[in-house]
């Protein structure tokens, strides 16, 4: 079956290594993502930087009482 997957700071992301053109801050590329199994999967994504992703997820992230 069809599965949906959210990717938010904390859970799943993709990295992108060795981009044919430079990304900056902000920036909305298109993507295309490959799968084993031969299907393919034409998206956006907005470029963020690793320092704003680990602000935003402390800032989201509920305090442990232990």
């Amino acid at each position: 079956g069809h599965e949906s997957v959210i990717y938010q700071p904390g859970r799943y992301h993709l990295m992108v290594l060795e981009p044919q053109e430079p990304l900056k801050v902000g920036q909305e590329r298109k993507l295309t993502l490959y799968y084993r199994d031969g299907n393919r999967h034409f998206t956006n994504a907005q470029v963020d930087s690793l320092d704003s992703q680990s602000k935003q997820s402390k800032s989201t992230t509920p305090p442990s009482h232990n």
